[in-house]
């Protein structure tokens, strides 16, 4: 190799290593820079998270000494001007939450309660964030979902425990949540939901700790002596609850709540001066608020209770006009309606109940329930104008009342009424039309009964009978419908002429009637048979006749009974009987319908036994006291015979 060759080498070398070295020396300084800038910044992170960290707990250090300001700051800070990791960040937000939700600022609470709900949905403690936020719907009279929030925790914590029993922390937050869940249920009216709940003993340790309702604010306080007064009538507990100091903020409002539930309490107990001296102060303390209403609407329920009728309902009137309180204004309107029915002003009662049912068509609870109240009111109000024949008055009150209680919750027993007021006005197919409609409404025997003895009545006799024969009368236990019963079925016959029907009816009920009617259905059909030749039957039915203690209240049934028997025997030729019952029926009535026949059939069969005695003696009666000539005639010629027989 020439010297050119080895110079033309030595520059390709030096060139090559030149551009290698151009190349990666700042490669490796820039690499060598950021390792370096990494390292720095991990550090001066880290720094930052410690710094972030002793910010934090001196802010929860004032957070728990009440000095909600300084720890809101501080915390704001934090978040400010630190890059928090998602723990760090996630208990400042948290933090941040419970100061703005012991502030009583519900809805700015629950964004930072939910932020972490989203974000941080791992957080160690997301249960109890969860709770926070249910407490803060719970004030906002969010319902539904503080319900379902406060459902969801107990669930959930009751798994916690039974996986580790000894998480007194889940324990804590799942009675808290119970409690909770009681008062969210006494606040939406569910009495039973809630009593079930808060009355458990496992509660009771709460309850029982001042500082713990210390710590609930005013509307659970006031949610929870409701529940004590209202629902579970615990006035002694109450009372104790009340006398704990500063329960409701600022104090004007712990004077307002404490005079109130004292008088409603002393309400209850129907101690009404003590009553009316709380709602007094009551008034003079809580403002021109809801509590300062309800208030003049429990004085005026004192004062009537004190017996200043008067000057009560003229403020239980006023709170009944006041729009601002639909809840004030219906309690109102619920007392005034009760009042007059206690004091059987039932018009008056039905239209505050009337007014009740118009202004609370919706939102209204149980309103099936007041309907039906007020279909009672109106069939009472319409049954007392029917007593006093007032009509027209029964008509107009129906027609202004019935649409507000809706045909299905109307009492069938007012078209009976209607049906009743239409007949004695002589309307009689208005009184079918409201026969009717009783009868589709309360489809039964009475209902079926009444609508068939109406077409009796309108002369409408085969429709009647249509309708009396659905009566199964066997089915029937009442004594007295069964006889009514029977009766119009009897009548519908004879009216249509069929009698052997009626018969039929008759025997097929026998033993089910009693006394009058037992004894007149015997004798009809001992009759009937008697007439059909079946005279040992007839015989029959007539000795139970005269051996039944009502018969003898009934002189003609028995006469005639005694009577046709006699005949009976006769035929029979059991003359000693016949003698018996012929001079039982003579001796009933003396100048009865059969007296002649009788004496003339005594005279006889003691002429045929040969005591003449006493053939002439009842001949003689015969001659004197008889009313035909046949028989006069018949007597007179007996007598001379058996006189000339014997002389």
């Amino acid at each position: 190799m020439n010297n050119i060759e080895i110079k033309e080498h030595k520059r390709t070398n030096f060139l090559f290593i030149f551009v290698i070295c151009a190349v990666f020396i700042p490669v490796f300084y820039l690499f060598v820079f950021i390792s370096i800038h990494k390292a720095f910044s991990a550090s001066n992170t880290g720094n930052s998270q410690r710094q972030a960290v002793i910010l934090y707990k001196k802010a929860e250090g004032y957070y728990k000494s009440e000095q909600y300001l300084k720890s809101y700051s501080l915390l704001k800070f934090i978040l400010n001007n630190y890059s928090l990791n998602k723990l760090n960040n996630a208990k400042t937000y948290f933090l941040l939450g419970k100061i703005y939700y012991y502030g009583s600022n519900f809805l700015i609470a629950k964004s930072y309660f939910q932020h972490i709900i989203f974000k941080y949905p791992d957080y160690s403690k997301i249960y109890s964030v969860i709770y926070y936020m249910a407490k803060c719907d719970f004030n906002l009279n969010n319902v539904r979902r503080s319900t379902r929030d406060f459902k969801f925790l107990i669930k959930k914590t009751k798994e916690k425990i039974k996986a580790d029993n000894n998480l007194r922390y889940m324990k804590k937050l799942n009675l808290k949540s119970l409690i909770y869940l009681g008062i969210t249920y006494a606040e939406s009216n569910k009495n039973k939901k809630a009593a079930k709940i808060l009355s458990g003993k496992n509660l009771r340790h709460f309850f029982d700790a001042d500082s713990f309702l210390l710590t609930r604010g005013n509307k659970f306080n006031e949610i929870y002596l409701n529940y004590l007064v209202n629902i579970r009538s615990d006035f002694k507990k109450a009372l104790l609850v009340l006398n704990i100091k500063n329960l409701f903020k600022p104090d004007k409002k712990d004077l307002c709540y404490k005079n109130y539930f004292e008088g409603l309490i002393f309400l209850k107990l129907k101690k009404y001066a003590f009553a009316s001296k709380d709602f007094r102060n009551s008034l003079k303390v809580c403002g021109i608020y809801y509590y300062h209403n309800i208030s003049i609407l429990k004085y005026g329920e004192s004062l009537i209770g004190e017996n200043q009728i008067k000057a009560g309902l003229k403020l239980v009137n006023f709170e009944a006009e006041n729009i601002n309180y639909p809840s004030i204004q219906l309690s109102a309107l619920k007392y005034l309606f009760k009042y007059y029915f206690a004091k059987k002003n039932y018009n008056k009662s039905l239209n505050y109940l009337s007014r009740i049912l118009f202004n609370f068509q919706t939102g209204l609870k149980n309103k099936k329930k007041y309907k039906k109240i007020a279909s009672k009111l109106l069939y009472t109000a319409i049954n007392n104008y029917f007593s006093k024949h007032q009509y027209n008055k029964a008509i107009k009150i129906y027609r202004r009342k019935s649409f507000l209680i809706g045909k299905n919750n109307l009492n069938p027993n007012i078209y009976y009424m209607l049906s009743k007021i239409e007949f004695n006005k002589g309307n009689i197919k208005k009184a079918i039309y409201y026969a009717n409609k009783y009868y589709n409404n309360k489809t039964n025997i009475n209902s079926l009964y009444y609508l068939a003895n109406i077409y009796y009545k309108a002369k409408k006799y085969k429709h009647s009978l249509k309708l009396a024969n659905m009566i199964k009368l066997p089915q029937i236990k009442n004594k007295i419908l069964f006889n009514k019963a029977l009766n119009l079925k009897i009548k519908d016959n004879t009216k249509l002429g069929i009698e052997k029907d009626t018969l039929n009816i008759l025997k097929e009920n026998l033993n089910r009637l009693k006394g009058k009617e037992y004894v007149k259905t015997l004798y009809l059909l001992a009759v009937d048979d008697y007439n059909g030749g079946m005279i040992n039957k007839s015989l029959h039915y007539f000795n139970i006749i005269i051996k039944n203690n009502y018969a003898k209240k009934e002189s003609d049934i028995l006469d005639s009974s005694f009577y046709y028997s006699g005949i009976i025997y006769y035929k029979l030729k059991e003359f000693k009987n016949a003698l018996f019952n012929f001079k039982k029926a003579y001796k009933l009535q003396t100048a009865g319908k059969h007296f002649q026949y009788e004496l003339s059939q005594i005279g006889y069969i003691y002429l045929k036994n040969k005591n003449y005695k006493n053939a002439l003696k009842y001949y003689g009666k015969l001659e004197k006291n008889g009313s035909s000539s046949f028989y006069k005639n018949l007597a007179k010629s007996m007598v001379q015979a058996i006189k000339l027989k014997n002389y």
